[in-house]
């Protein structure tokens, strides 16, 4: 059976909940679209994951990646089209570090991914879940692992995407009492609001998922 492989990423920081490790998690195991899901959790930490995520795909070897990360604040599925060779962190990794590096010093300035991007926006969009597509995956360690995954597997004909969601409900009901606790900034000044369920969030992993198996059938 040929294999998808599906990556989440670890809580980050003082969060309690992290939407991609309880995808991840939903998912491994699965088969949809007769194409076994195999899924795996990559640590924020730019000093681990990139050896981290190779390490995982050698040796599971897979048909297909999709990736998956947190996008605080975006209302959406953002699905992206690019991954960029740089690393710029606003704010600091679970290591604490905060970087502004090149991902890989062999790598070309930009990367494109390879899954059916399109398809799966029209397909997630008929089927009544809100997505866009976005040119490329931030500078943070979405991107970071995105690029290793195409530079990693740039000799093998792989279908790679990354998809971005948004915050739980739960995340941003913390984040309201946590803003009327502290008497900081008003309510209305936060960025990150908008949230999704993570019922809803699966949904939109599956539908991915079932575009690139049918990619994969036709091979």
């Amino acid at each position: 059976m040929k294999r998808i492989l599906f990556t989440g990423f670890e809580r980050f920081g003082q969060g309690e909940a992290n939407p991609t490790e309880a995808l991840a998690e939903a998912l491994d195991g699965m088969t949809i679209g007769g194409i076994e899901v195999i899924s795996a959790r990559l640590p924020v930490s730019m000093k681990s994951m990139p050896s981290a995520l190779r390490k995982v795909i050698d040796e599971t070897d897979p048909h297909a990646i999709l990736m998956s990360g947190l996008w605080p604040g975006e209302p959406l599925i953002r699905l992206e089209r690019l991954a960029i060779n740089f690393a710029e962190f606003g704010i600091p990794d679970n290591d604490g570090a905060i970087l502004s590096e090149d991902v890989s010093g062999e790598g070309p300035d930009a990367l494109k991914c390879t899954w059916p991007v399109k398809r799966i926006e029209q397909a997630m969009l008929s089927r009544g879940i809100p997505a866009r597509l976005s040119e490329h995956a931030g500078t943070f360690l979405c991107n970071a692992a995105l690029y290793t995954a195409l530079h990693h597997c740039a000799d093998r004909d792989l279908p790679i995407g990354f998809m971005h969601v948004p915050n739980l409900p739960q995340q941003v009901s913390r984040l309201i009492q946590s803003v009327r606790a502290e008497h900081r900034i008003e309510l209305y000044q936060r960025q990150d609001l908008a949230s999704m369920a993570l019922p809803v969030q699966l949904d939109a992993a599956r539908i991915a998922l079932e575009e690139i198996a049918s990619v994969l059938e036709k091979r």
